[in-house]
């Protein structure tokens, strides 16, 4: 349980900070459509947590980087297209809005997301057989 806690204090808030100000900013700001909006918002958080994650989270030192961003953007990319399905469905589908559907798929994609870094993108060098 403590687990849990500590990974939605620290990397699921930051997350949330980040992406809801990149979204705010591209929905209210730059008036865009929630679609753009969350896609831009969705890059831009993904890039930064990239770094984030690789030099305090995980403590990454090796020069793996372009290894490691490889994965990371399959990572992305399911991710996406979970995120862009959960929130097209609770806006078109349940007239929910824009950022309380983001948040529930947040809540997904950072789970799948820090799996699949702790056990696939960022695996220590030692456990690394490819």
């Amino acid at each position: 349980m403590n687990l849990v806690v500590k990974i939605i204090n620290s990397e699921f808030f930051s997350y949330l900070v980040v992406y809801f100000g990149f979204l705010a900013l591209s929905v209210e700001v730059f008036t865009l459509d929630y679609r753009l909006g969350v896609s831009i918002a969705y890059v831009l958080a993904v890039s930064f947590h990239f770094l984030a994650n690789r030099k305090f989270t995980f403590r990454i030192v090796d020069d793996r980087v372009i290894h490691q961003w490889m994965r990371y953007l399959g990572v992305l990319i399911i991710n996406y297209l979970i995120m862009l399905s959960i929130v097209s469905f609770f806006v078109d589908k349940l007239g929910i809005s824009t950022y309380f559907s983001a948040a529930i798929s947040i809540v997904v994609t950072v789970s799948v997301g820090y799996l699949a870094s702790k056990f696939w993108v960022f695996r220590n060098k030692e456990s690394l057989r490819d």
